[in-house]
C-alpha cells in the first residue's frame, strides 16, 4: 500500500462510502488531485471521516 501525506489546508473535501466489506474515503485537494482508500473498516472509516470534518 502507497501513503500520501497531506497538511490539513491543502485538503478541500473528503468522501466516505460504506460497503459490505468496508468503506472506502477519498480526498480531493485543492490542486484537484484526488486520493481513495479502499477497504477501511467501517469504524476507522467514520472516525477518519469525524475528523476531516472536524478540520473543515
Amino acid at each position: 500500500m502507497e501513503l500520501e501525506d497531506y497538511i490539513w489546508k491543502d485538503v478541500d473535501d473528503c468522501h466516505m462510502k460504506e460497503s459490505i466489506l468496508g468503506a472506502e474515503f477519498t480526498v480531493k485537494t485543492v490542486a484537484g488531485q484526488t486520493s481513495k482508500i479502499d477497504y477501511l473498516p467501517k469504524a476507522q472509516a467514520r472516525r477518519l471521516y469525524t475528523v476531516a470534518q472536524e478540520q473543515e
